[in-house]
């Protein structure tokens, strides 16, 4: 016996077509993200798009830059985060009271020297 088709609920599948249609992000990314084919996922918008009155235009090209941009600096500020998440709050150390040896300050101060002189342009 075959395996069982997946269906998706008219709700869903109306969601994922406006992952793509709103956030400006491609078929194959959205597909990816949510474990659907891109095939599937891409008749879905074209259905959704038809049946808006007024679908947004696509995002013209300094849009898109700004939106790249915002990702990449989006993506540092996760990263920056991780990184003092793991001084502050290391595994061993979530439970217990937060004295940092000095070698941890001298790494942070290192970390924000060289942020603010990426950022800032001054020394």
């Amino acid at each position: 016996m075959g395996a069982k088709r997946k269906s998706y609920t008219p709700k869903y599948r109306q969601d994922a077509a406006h992952l793509v249609i709103d956030t400006g992000r491609t078929v194959a990314a959205v597909s990816r993200e949510i474990g659907v084919g891109e095939q599937l996922l891409g008749r879905w918008v074209a259905i959704e798009r038809s049946r808006m009155d007024d679908p947004p235009e696509a995002i013209d090209v300094n849009e898109r830059a700004e939106l790249e941009r915002l990702r990449r600096e989006n993506a540092e500020l996760r990263m920056d985060r991780e990184f003092l998440k793991e001084i502050f709050c290391p595994p061993n150390r979530r439970e217990g009271v937060m004295a940092l040896p000095e070698a941890d300050l001298h790494r942070i101060r290192l970390w924000a020297r060289e942020r603010c002189l990426s950022t800032c342009g001054t020394s």
